[in-house]
């Protein structure tokens, strides 16, 4: 799917069911405001539950020029989240350096909120894998 206010980012939702998790693939240039339809939309079709953790593949997606106060709002749209599904597990492989850098300091101010656990992995086999052993 791409978004109308910003077609530079596309997004794709696919329910896995070994492990089961809901995998959200973003491609193109990362925005922050597209993000809030991608969340959108995993809501509308109902992929947020309690068994399903949700795991951001960023392998084909473009981050420049994220700032820390981007990364702020994205935690701010994850509280807003949290009240949908507490208790529930999001997971993100980011395997670019500066990816990964970043979604750690997502991962360390969700967890300042609390309510969502948020891991962050470098590759999708590490990430699939902590699926398994939960």
């Amino acid at each position: 799917m791409s978004s109308d206010t910003d077609p530079g980012m596309n997004w794709l939702l696919e329910l896995h069911p070994e492990p089961r998790h809901v995998r959200v693939t973003l491609s193109g240039h990362f925005r922050v405001n597209a993000l809030r339809e991608v969340w959108t939309d995993i809501f509308t079709k109902k992929l947020w539950r309690q068994d399903a953790p949700i795991v951001f593949d960023l392998a084909e997606i473009e981050v420049i020029d994220l700032t820390f106060k981007d990364v702020e709002e994205t935690v701010a749209m994850l509280r807003e989240i949290r009240g949908e599904l507490p208790g529930g597990r999001l997971i993100i492989i980011a395997g670019a350096a500066v990816q990964f850098g970043k979604t750690r300091q997502y991962q360390t101010l969700a967890d300042l909120r609390r309510g969502l656990r948020v891991d962050v992995f470098k590759t999708e086999a590490e990430a699939l894998q902590s699926l398994i052993d939960a």
